[in-house]
């Protein structure tokens, strides 16, 4: 019996077209639909690592022969709630998963049930209801001071560890990313790394900071000649936890959650504290949405500032700065520091007619010296014996006054 396409059964009824429709489409069970759909998925690997795990939740939580066409939003509330109480694949499904896992999870179930609306095997998603967006959880967020993390560099096995935690902590990298890094991208005379990575951007341009240089100048001494790799011992998919919590035990610390991702976080908060957030987010590799969504932390250090400092935002909250007095100006500078010199040493100049000090001329008013007074008698009696003298003095008596 052969099926007559769909362009031409204009007349044949909607319950009709939805059965040929099934006809056609290889499988109808949720487990069929989930692999065709992952078969021919053109994304990378890790895309389809992440599918095939959304794939076995469902046969898991489900079984192998549930249709498709059975699906309603009551089993995906079923299935949501499964995913929190004990959809942990690890933990051999005896432990829920995060709610930010969950909402992942369930954003990758929902292509399934899409494709089969497209094939027109189901007419509505029923998972259409249930939250899928990425959010943040602040309450797993920690904090992780450098002296933490140079403890465990301390205490770890070998080189490839210590630069990996070094790469975390202070270059803010992904886990894949501290085991992807090429000596030939890092610059050390410029200070200027390409960070490689599998995620968008592939290939972007970071600083190396003060904290990471010595580590990675220790890495480049220890490295075998002609290491293509700064570490060896890893893939980017070789799980890692397991032996990083191992480390952070040796060096006398409780591990905290998410250890990796919690290293880039502290890293990428510290940045975000002295630079603009545009460059940071160019640095790590991620936007200023996702980065204050899911790393930014509020810092004590901020609040301490902001209490003893405010806004101290200039010309608006504070008076701006005072110009500098202008300096004489001398070639080559020659004289330049002993005029700063010199104006830091000389005396102040004194106001012109500056006001007498109380006990000048003498101190006490009671002891000073009082002047002299006129005496018309006394001058009368100076004035006759001058010309007396006068008289005498001139030759042949003859009278010669002079005044």
């Amino acid at each position: 019996m052969s099926i007559t396409p769909l362009q031409n059964c204009s007349e044949v009824g909607a319950s009709t077209v939805l059965w040929l429709e099934r006809a056609r489409w290889p499988g109808r069970t949720c487990s069929q639909i989930a692999t065709n759909f992952i078969g021919n998925h053109p994304g990378a690997d890790g895309t389809i690592e992440h599918l095939g795990i959304t794939a076995r939740s469902l046969r898991k939580k489900f079984g192998d022969d549930k249709c498709i066409d059975t699906f309603n939003a009551g089993d995906a509330e079923d299935y949501r709630k499964w995913l929190q109480t004990k959809g942990n694949e690890r933990k051999k499904y005896k432990t829920g998963l995060a709610m930010g896992t969950v909402r992942r999870r369930i954003g990758r179930v929902k292509p399934f049930f899409n494709a089969a609306i497209k094939h027109k095997i189901i007419v509505e998603n029923p998972f259409a209801g249930e939250a899928s967006a990425s959010t943040g959880n602040p309450e797993r967020l920690v904090m992780v001071p450098a002296d933490w993390i140079e403890k465990c560099i301390r205490k770890a096995l070998c080189e490839d560890w210590r630069i990996i935690l070094a790469f975390a902590r202070y270059a803010g990298m992904r886990s894949h990313e501290t085991r992807i890094q090429k000596w030939e991208d890092i610059d050390l005379v410029n200070n200027i790394m390409m960070v490689r990575s599998h995620k968008t951007p592939p290939v972007r341009c970071c600083p190396i900071f003060p904290e990471l240089r010595p580590h990675l100048l220790r890495a480049r001494e220890m490295s075998p000649e002609g290491a293509v790799y700064v570490q060896t011992r890893y893939g980017h998919a070789d799980n890692i936890l397991t032996t990083l919590d191992k480390i952070i035990s040796r060096a006398g610390l409780v591990p905290w959650e998410k250890p990796m991702q919690n290293l880039r976080a502290t890293r990428e908060t510290e940045l975000l504290s002295h630079s603009p957030a545009k460059d940071v987010t160019s640095w790590l590799g991620n936007s200023p949405d996702v980065a204050n969504k899911h790393y930014a932390m509020t810092m004590q250090a901020s609040f301490d500032r902001a209490v003893t400092e405010g806004a101290r935002i200039v010309g608006v909250t504070t008076l701006p700065p005072a110009s500098p007095k202008p300096t004489p100006d001398y070639p080559n500078d020659m004289y330049a520091d002993d005029v700063e010199v010199a104006s830091e040493t000389a005396p102040q100049k004194t106001p012109q007619n500056p006001p007498p000090p109380m006990q000048a001329n003498g101190g006490n008013p009671e002891t000073r010296k009082k002047p002299i007074e006129e005496n018309p008698e006394y001058d009368r009696k100076l004035f006759n014996r001058l010309l007396v003298f006068r008289f005498k003095a001139t030759p042949l008596g003859r009278l010669r006054i002079s005044v």
